[in-house]
């Protein structure tokens, strides 16, 4: 069972300490709306527009939730915000002008213990209404606090979470700086107060949401005792830490875990009738007629089986969540192509590989793309001037083979997966693609692409042609990057886009990695840190971490020495700074402060990586790595 949860949402830097009223000059103050216009149509004329504005209202506390994820999950677990807690946290501020600098530093306004959450509209908008049990609030020292790191929980795209063993800790030296400041007794007093209650507060929280987590999804749970015996670590100190753990589902292939409902599994495949070799021929000649084949006595019509296939879907389910799985499933169902986008290493190509029951590469064919790639010739192949004939690539030989599969009655999904689509312009030589598998199924001369030649290289008697047959699906991969290509609106708008995200936890469930509390803690922090940079923590470099783990004993080093060259190779080596960048400044004032905590002992090449990069921005140079 997990430790618990205590949540974190942002809020704007309000000016009167969300008293219940308007900022004062509001139209003269940046208080971090994303509308800019927000201050001045709204606030500067008297409209109370402001979902922030009664945060701490002595009369009548409360907080508006806007956000969709949030509200589709509280109407989904109408009881799913009542007793936790919630920290508010936003950019700093100050007077004149309000946030002078963006990002600016995180700091934390204040907290609640929820006593409802109640749905309404509002604006004409759906929205959670958020109230505190009475005097179970409290303020926090003006724009002084800063912010624990977050994590995401979930799918929800306001709500984060940090671990509660984080906020005791946190709350304490909020309380110290309260004092040290000389702050205000009254809201120090009742500061204090909330910190007290703070441990049975949160038991109740996790007595509140534990059945709830379980009626929606099955928890993840990662062992932390390590796989093979390893030197004492510097982080076993920290192994009593409780760790709370984002509602994913752990993989059912893990010992011990039972998914929390039973998934629904895809029609098995109708077993294959026997065909006449008269009915083969009777089906190539149809093909090359450019028309469907006469159906077998006695077969179905064709049924579609959509992607992913039987089992794969609670695989899908379990490593990348609800929310991918239902993008997937109405993506095979809508657009021919689907195309999967995230960071680097996030995941990406295992996830087009779970789409198949497919281990031998029978039904699926991987196409790496190149940056060369112009013209359809790269992608299906070319008509040698010699012989005349087609010579086909790989790709051209699986779309044949399908096709025959096809005429077989073979009507099993197949799989294409291009690899890097983006690194050349897509619609430049997968135009043929785009354009014919927007035909129906039964539209078989339409479906079919010329190829050229009087035949294709090594398949005598056959047309230079091939069918794109209505069992074969389209997913491809892209990273974001200057190395690469935007979609254009034709692409996009003939596919359907599907963004692939992992936390640190995430990843390393992927891999089967098992680490401590202590270390996984350190390397959510830096994660978090280096987001800005778009830098992360990846399925790829969990993976290194696994593979090397069992080789400890021939490196010489202790785990925690593998975490430490892992991610200043990894993760430090990805990050640019530019001098006189005062948020590149700003990251590094806190990668220091990272770095110089106790629990970061161990990592001496990160500490030696971050110092300098210190030496070079005081000398006015630039931090480039890789």
């Amino acid at each position: 069972m997990h430790s618990g949860y205590v949540f974190v949402c942002r809020v704007n830097s309000h000016r009167d300490k969300w008293n219940g009223t308007i900022c004062k000059d509001a139209a003269n103050w940046d208080c971090g709306t994303g509308q800019p216009t927000f201050r001045a149509d709204f606030c500067q004329i008297g409209i109370e527009r402001c979902f922030h504005m009664h945060l701490f209202d002595a009369a009548d506390p409360h907080f508006v939730i806007p956000d969709r994820t949030v509200v589709q999950f509280c109407q989904e677990q109408p009881g799913f915000l009542v007793n936790q807690v919630i920290l508010f946290a936003g950019s700093q501020s100050k007077e004149p002008a309000g946030i002078t600098m963006r990002p600016s530093r995180d700091v934390v306004h204040g907290v609640y213990w929820v006593k409802s959450a109640e749905l309404e509209r509002r604006a004409n908008v759906d929205v959670v209404v958020v109230r505190p049990h009475k005097e179970a609030w409290a303020l926090f020292p003006a724009n002084r606090v800063e912010k624990p790191f977050d994590q995401r929980f979930g799918d929800l795209m306001y709500l984060k979470y940090i671990p509660d063993d984080s906020v005791f800790d946190f709350f304490q030296r909020a309380l110290e700086d309260a004092r040290a400041a000389n702050w205000d007794a009254t809201p120090t007093k009742r500061l204090a107060k909330f910190a007290e209650a703070l441990p049975g507060r949160i038991d109740q929280a996790r007595a509140a949401i534990a059945p709830l987590l379980v009626a929606k999804t099955t928890e993840s749970r990662v062992s932390y005792s390590p796989a093979s015996p390893r030197a004492p670590s510097p982080f076993a100190a920290l192994g009593a830490l409780k760790l709370a753990a984002p509602p994913t589902r752990e993989s059912p292939t893990r010992a011990g875990v039972t998914p929390a409902q039973p998934q629904p599994t895809a029609p098995s495949p109708t077993a294959l009738p026997a065909v006449a070799p008269a009915e083969v021929a009777a089906a190539g000649h149809a093909a090359a007629k450019g028309e469907e084949p006469e159906k077998a006595p006695g077969t179905q019509p064709y049924r579609p089986v959509y992607l992913p296939e039987g089992d794969c879907r609670s695989r899908i389910e379990a490593e990348y969540g609800r929310r991918v799985l239902s993008a997937l499933e109405i993506a095979s169902r809508s657009k021919s192509l689907t195309i999967l986008t995230g960071n680097p290493g996030v995941g990406k190509s295992r996830l087009a590989a779970l789409m198949l029951e497919d281990p031998d590469r029978e039904r699926s064919i991987i196409v790496p793309v190149a940056s060369t790639w112009r013209g359809r010739e790269d992608l299906f192949g070319y008509v040698n001037p010699v012989t005349g004939e087609f010579e086909p690539t790989g790709f051209t030989k699986f779309l044949v083979g399908a096709e025959e599969a096809w005429d077989r009655h073979d009507r099993r999904p197949r799989l294409i997966i291009f690899e890097e689509f983006n690194i050349s312009q897509p619609e430049h030589w997968l135009s043929d693609i785009l354009v014919r598998c927007e035909y129906p199924s039964g539209a078989r001369a339409d479906r079919t692409v010329e190829l050229g030649g009087r035949g294709i290289s090594g398949m005598a008697g056959r047309p230079s042609t091939v069918f794109l047959t209505p069992n074969t699906s389209f997913l491809a991969t892209i990273n974001n990057d200057h190395t690469v290509r935007a979609l254009s609106p034709r692409v996009i708008d003939r596919s359907a886009v599907i963004e692939v995200t992992s936390t640190v936890r995430e990843a390393m469930i992927r891999v089967e990695l098992s680490v401590e509390p202590g270390i996984e803690r350190v390397i959510e922090e830096l994660n978090s840190l280096l987001e800005t940079k778009g830098v992360a923590f990846s399925v790829r470099t969990a993976r290194s971490l696994k593979r090397c783990e069992e080789h400890l004993g021939d490196l010489g080093l202790t785990f925690a020495q593998l975490v430490d060259v892992v991610l200043a190779n990894e993760l430090l080596a990805k990050v640019r700074l530019m001098a006189g960048d005062p948020r590149d400044e700003q990251l590094l004032d806190r990668l220091a402060t990272w770095i110089a905590r106790e629990d970061c002992r161990p990592l001496a090449q990160c500490a030696e990586r971050i110092e300098n990069w210190a030496d070079l921005l005081r000398s006015g140079r630039d931090v480039f790595q890789a």
